[in-house]
């Protein structure tokens, strides 16, 4: 128990602040880099998708269609490459509301105090429940090869 509560001492309000702050930035800046993606990606179909429609008049209006004939192959392609990655990209859920640090903060903050009566155990254990997503353990290293 020393060693857990030792260990909850470190998040002091300025450091939770801080790294919510961080960590919501972060994962705002990933959601509109994937946003600005797939804009970008529909933009190039469209602009595909203009071209080809460009290609068809040019044939219909007696132009030779050999020359247009590779770029229309070409264009068709990367079309449906788009086409096939903007159905299954989804775009970034909503961005999470700078306030989290706040909520975050008052949940450690109740862990905390959990933690030091015996008589809210259970209590805590349910806060720490809420606080994690998920843990991930490494594989054992094996000594012999170090």
């Amino acid at each position: 128990m020393q060693e857990i509560s030792g260990a909850l001492r470190l998040m002091t309000p300025e450091l939770c602040e801080v790294f919510c702050k961080e960590y919501v930035e972060h994962l705002n800046r990933l959601r509109r880099s994937h946003n600005a993606s797939l804009k970008a990606m529909q933009k190039e179909h469209d602009q595909a998708m203009k071209q080809l429609r460009e290609m068809v008049d040019a044939i219909v209006e007696c132009a030779p269609v050999a020359p247009i004939k590779d770029r229309m192959h070409e264009l068709e392609n990367r079309r449906v490459e788009i086409r096939a990655i903007l159905e299954e990209a989804q775009p970034a859920p909503v961005l999470f509301h700078p306030n989290i640090a706040d909520r975050y903060h008052r949940a450690v903050q109740n862990l905390i105090a959990a933690l030091n009566e015996s008589d809210h155990r259970a209590e805590a254990a349910e806060i720490v429940r809420s606080l994690i997503y998920k843990i991930v353990l490494p594989p054992p290293i094996n000594r012999k090869s170090v």
